[in-house]
């Protein structure tokens, strides 16, 4: 007599796609954040007498190098890309 272990795996949709839409709102979440971040940056390069120029072209650089971000997040969710 032999005995045969075998290990089924039986994958549920709509745990599956729970699971995919939970992780699209948090980044939906994330990238709000970072929205907001960015329009306070902007808030502040254009109300600071402070600054210096360099300051100013650093902190443009950092909001431009953000929104690249943000874009490259969005347009991975809607493409399809999973995580």
């Amino acid at each position: 007599m032999v005995t045969e272990c075998v290990s089924v795996k039986l994958d549920n949709p709509r745990y599956r796609q729970s699971q995919l839409d939970e992780k699209q709102f948090i980044l939906s979440r994330r990238v709000r954040d970072v929205e907001d971040s960015i329009a306070r940056l902007r808030q502040i390069q254009e109300q600071s007498n402070e600054l210096s120029r360099a300051q100013l072209d650093q902190l443009e650089s950092q909001i431009a190098a953000l929104e690249t971000e943000v874009y490259q997040l969005r347009r991975q969710s809607r493409s399809g890309y999973r995580f």
